[in-house]
Formats: C-alpha cells, structure tokens, sequence
C-alpha cells in the first residue's frame, strides 16, 4: 500500500487503505517504517524524500500553499536555510499542530493563494509552492516592517497609514526595485 504512495503515508490514510494500526506500529518497531512526523511515515525501504519536513507538512495540511523561505529553498533560490516550514493557509483554516518540524501559517484570503501557485510532487507528497513570478513578492513580504500594518497597508484603516504603507511599498521594497523581468533574467 505504502509504494502506492511513493512511500509516504498518513496514518488515517493507512487506516482508509485497510491497514490495521496494531499493524502500522509493529512495522514501525521493526524497522519497516520511519517517522517523519506525528502521523506521517515512511517506507525505510525506499529513498528518503530530499525534503523530508517538508514533506511531512504537506501531508498533515493538503490546502497549504509553501510560501517564503521555504519556497525560495524549494525553488534553489538564496543561500538561507530555512529553520522551519512556511505555509500559507486560507483564512478558515486552522493551522496544524504539528511538534517536528517547526512550521508556521500565514493566513491569506483565496485570491491570494490561487496567484501564482505551481504543483509540485516530490516523493509522491503533492506540494503547492508560490512560482517564479510570485518570488519578489514573497520577499518583500518577508522583509515589511514589523508595524501591524495589515496585507492592506493600514493600520486600522486609517489613511494616512495606507498613505504611509504606499510609499514604503514603492521606495522602499525588493518588489518595486526588482522587475519581474529582471529577476527572470537572474534566473
């Protein structure tokens, strides 16, 4: 059932498959099976994914969408490793709760999520990554002023701090320094 899967499993698809859990824990005792997160394991006879936190993620919350570091690792882009998961998850979504690896949630409204998103399978675990074009976005996201100003650029709604928020979008950002055009030609 597991090479179905590429060798990764959720236990409550295990469970759907069939698969007994007195079963799926005597496998992982013996050695059959490797933990990769609290209810993700892997087939210890086929080759570990090459992003195995990431892998275990992706499994636990299917509607996330990697974003940030993670997606510029993913995308082979900077020389950052990152020190945990960065997902993006629609607004009514809870963020799972997961021990190993560290991850953390962005919210974001639908419309987000669905621009610029490309599916990527790695180790048979489906993952959603933000694309090329989306990069210089994502790092000027990741690099906005911890003020509490919202995705909107106000705080609070005022205007004269979407007045603010503007101009430091476009003096001040990666995004607005670096054309799309430019950071395709990078690549």
């Amino acid at each position: 059932m597991f090479e179905r899967h590429d060798g990764v499993m959720r236990t409550s698809d295990a469970l759907a498959a069939g698969i007994h859990r007195r079963t799926l824990y005597w496998m992982r005792d013996t050695g059959q099976l490797e933990c990769l997160s609290r209810g993700v394991y892997h087939l210890a006879s086929h080759e570990l994914p090459a992003r195995p936190d990431v892998a275990a993620v992706m499994r636990r919350a299917p509607r996330a969408v990697l974003c940030l570091i993670s997606a510029l690792d993913l995308h082979e882009i900077g020389t950052q490793i990152p020190a945990e998961v960065q997902i993006a998850l629609p607004r009514d979504v809870r963020p799972p709760r997961i021990g190993y690896p560290r991850v953390r949630a962005f919210h974001m409204s639908s419309q987000s999520l669905a621009a610029g998103v490309e599916e990527w399978s790695e180790a048979g675990v489906s993952l959603r990554v933000f694309s090329v074009a989306v990069r210089p976005l994502l790092i000027a996201s990741a690099t906005a002023p911890a003020s509490g100003r919202t995705a909107r650029g106000s705080a609070g709604g005022h205007p004269r701090a979407a007045r603010s928020w503007k101009s430091w979008t476009t003096r001040g950002s990666i995004a607005s320094r670096t054309s799309f055009a430019h950071t395709e030609a990078l690549l």
